[in-house]
Order: structure tokens, then C-alpha cells, then sequence
């Protein structure tokens, strides 16, 4: 498998919890800002949950994590963010989260959503991946990309992030709360090594794509001839 390129277009990304940006696509978000890509990201939840250890009990976890978010944001480029405050480890029952996808989808008319993957082992992950999948049915032009998190996905398509893994480890280093529980650090450049193996580079992300319904805006795109496509 071949490292592959991203097309232009309007960027959104669809983070669980503040860190799944960073962690899943961090390099490819740098990827599209350099090209002078716009790109949004979204969290779902603020993470208030994330203190497996009790370091930030009393301490507002929820606004420390937003602080992160905006602070690992700078260093990626992205100047737009949303926090949509629904509750930690809760999006499963989240009825109004369908619905407000579906009009963040009509509102921002992205060319590629990235999103955690439907076999991702997070209830959040799944949930919000599924979600996605219901509200963007009837939308066309929309490319879909899976990014890993927890494992159990099987990229088809993978992107050279070698120039931007500095810059996706220095955001990574700004969540501080959620290093202090766990290697991500670690975790990441392990993972971007195995992926940049698989794709004949240094560092790498790999992603699940779904490609576009085809219209006016996507029909003369054509798909990578070295990319194999598994639904996400």
C-alpha cells in the first residue's frame, strides 16, 4: 500500500472528546492548513470524564480540556472550533445529536468529514460515528474518513504525515490532563511508525474512506488507483 493524497476541499472533522482530533487526523489537519484548506473541528463532548486517576476531581475538568483543545488547535492551524457541551460517555443517548449533525452538515457543506471509525471499542467513538453515517445518508459530495483512536480499524488508505508529525506531537503535548493517565505520546508514534511502514514512508495516518455520492461538485474526482476502499 502507497501513501495516498487527500483532495482540496472544505475540511471538517467530528472529534468525541477533545485529543480524538489531535490523535486520529492531527497530521492531516496540518496537511489540509498548509494547502490552504479551511477546516473546522467539532467536539462533541468537553471530556469531563477523562480522570481515570482523580488528578482534576474539583478541579473543572471540562474547561481545562476546552483549553487544551484551543491551545493544541493553534499549533494545527485551525482557527475554527465548536464545543457542543453533550455529556461524557453519553452520546449514545444523545437524541438531539443526529439532528444537529445533520445541520452542521447542510450549514458547513464540507467536501471531506473526518470522524472516529464504527469499530472503534469507545461507546462515545461509536456513537458519534454512527450518527454521522445516518445524517450525511442523503447528502452527496461528501468524502467520509475514518480515523483511528482506540484500534479495530483496518485502514485502506493512508497519508505521509512525515513533514507534519512534528507539529501533531507538539498539539498532542498540549493535553496535558490526558497524558498524565496515558502514553499517548507514545501510543501515536508507534502507531504513525507501523502505518508509515505500511505505506512506504516515515510517519503516517491511516483512514477507512467511504467516497462521495457523486454530483456536480464531485463527479470529475476521481478515486486513487493505489487506494483500496473498506467501509468505515
Amino acid at each position: 500500500m502507497k501513501a495516498w493524497a487527500p483532495p482540496r476541499g472544505k475540511v471538517l472533522v467530528l472529534a468525541p472528546h477533545p485529543d480524538d482530533e489531535t490523535i486520529g487526523c492531527g497530521g492531516a489537519i496540518v496537511f489540509h492548513r498548509r494547502r490552504g484548506d479551511p477546516v473546522v473541528v467539532v467536539f462533541a463532548t468537553d471530556g469531563e470524564r477523562g480522570d481515570p486517576k482523580g488528578r482534576y476531581r474539583g478541579r473543572g475538568l471540562a474547561a481545562v480540556r476546552r483549553r487544551e483543545a484551543r491551545a493544541a488547535a493553534k499549533v494545527l492551524g485551525v482557527s475554527r472550533l465548536e464545543f457542543w457541551h453533550f455529556p461524557d460517555l453519553g452520546l449514545a443517548r444523545e437524541n438531539e445529536l443526529g439532528p444537529r449533525l445533520a445541520l452542521l452538515l447542510k450549514r458547513e457543506r464540507p467536501d471531506l468529514v473526518y470522524r472516529p471509525a464504527l469499530s472503534d471499542p469507545h461507546p462515545d467513538h461509536r456513537a458519534l460515528a454512527r450518527a454521522f453515517r445516518k445524517a450525511s445518508a442523503a447528502v452527496p459530495g461528501v468524502r467520509d474518513l475514518a480515523y483511528e483512536i482506540y484500534g479495530g480499524s483496518k485502514p485502506g488508505w493512508f497519508l505521509d504525515i512525515t513533514p507534519f508529525f512534528p507539529e501533531k506531537i507538539r498539539a498532542l503535548r498540549a493535553y496535558r490532563s490526558q497524558l498524565a493517565s496515558t502514553d499517548w505520546l507514545g501510543r501515536v508514534r508507534r502507531r504513525a511508525a507501523a502505518r508509515g511502514l505500511a505505506a512506504g514512508t516515515l510517519y503516517a495516518e491511516g483512514f477507512r474512506v467511504r467516497p462521495p455520492r457523486a454530483n456536480s461538485r464531485t463527479a470529475s474526482r476521481t478515486r486513487p488507483a493505489s487506494a483500496s476502499v473498506r467501509p468505515g
